[in-house]
């Protein structure tokens, strides 16, 4: 694993002597490389991990595989801050049975993309490992497009965004920035082509146009500062964002909803 190394080299230290705390809560964005994190500890530790999602099927099967674990394991669960929505609440109680004593074989990895989100119940049962932000020489070994590495940051990104046109993405999102500034309903309607909500959907992957869009935009205002602007993005920023965590919510809906408070701002 490329960089992370004064996070690698406090696993280890802890590891080796013998304090390893039973509960680590990893925080970083999407893509900055949590689940390889642990694969890199897994393997200079020896110790197997096994990877949950918090599904109250995963939260069980976890429960039930810890009580026969003679050796030690990594149980790893990922996306840990959904567990705050009021439809996990019998994921959340089954894991926070299981967080409050685990199995004495078990250390527990919780990753997170925003440790903000996470109950109290739960940041209190371990300790929180932020991971750094990489630099450009460490970011250049996932893609070294000088314009991809402008836009995006993390591994995973920089990765995906090689199988992609990254000019046209930007070319893309500039374009709709300034159809956004015009906040005509005629022009945003047209969004939903622009994004990949289902696999087999046409469009870019909705976190990289995000992004793309948020350097866009960026690079706009340093030139104007327009305030008018900067209101009506941050209502769309809002807007997509809610179209990551709930993909039933469409584009188009985005802009009906929203359409009478873009048009007060003309």
């Amino acid at each position: 694993m490329i960089g992370q190394n004064n996070i690698k080299q406090k696993l280890i230290s802890l590891y080796e002597q013998n304090k390893l705390p039973k509960v680590i809560i990893i925080n970083g964005p999407k893509g900055s490389g949590k689940k390889e994190l642990v694969k890199w500890f897994s393997q200079n530790s020896n110790i197997p991990f096994k990877l949950f999602e918090n599904k109250i099927d995963d939260v069980r099967s976890a429960i039930e595989t810890s009580l026969n674990e003679y050796t030690p394991n990594l149980y790893v669960f990922n996306n840990i801050e959904q567990l705050g929505a009021s439809q996990n609440k019998a994921s959340q109680n089954a894991l926070l049975k299981f967080l409050e004593e685990p199995p004495v074989n078990i250390y527990v990895f919780l990753l997170c993309k925003d440790k903000s989100l996470l109950l109290p119940t739960i940041l209190n049962r371990g300790i929180v490992l932020d991971l750094e932000n990489y630099t450009k020489e460490e970011l250049q070994n996932f893609n070294d497009n000088e314009l991809a590495l402008s836009v995006f940051n993390t591994p995973g990104d920089l990765i995906k965004s090689k199988e992609i046109d990254i000019e046209k993405l930007v070319a893309d999102t500039n374009k709709i920035i300034d159809l956004l500034d015009k906040a005509r309903i005629s022009n945003a309607l047209t969004l939903s082509k622009y994004i990949k909500i289902k696999d087999e959907d046409e469009g870019y992957d909705l976190d990289l146009f995000i992004k793309s869009l948020k350097y866009c935009f960026v690079q706009k205002y340093k030139e104007n500062k327009s305030e008018r602007l900067r209101q009506m993005f941050n209502t769309f920023y809002n807007a997509l964002n809610h179209v990551k965590i709930n993909p039933k919510y469409f584009m188009d809906n985005f802009v009906i909803n929203n359409y009478r408070e873009i048009q007060s701002w003309i």
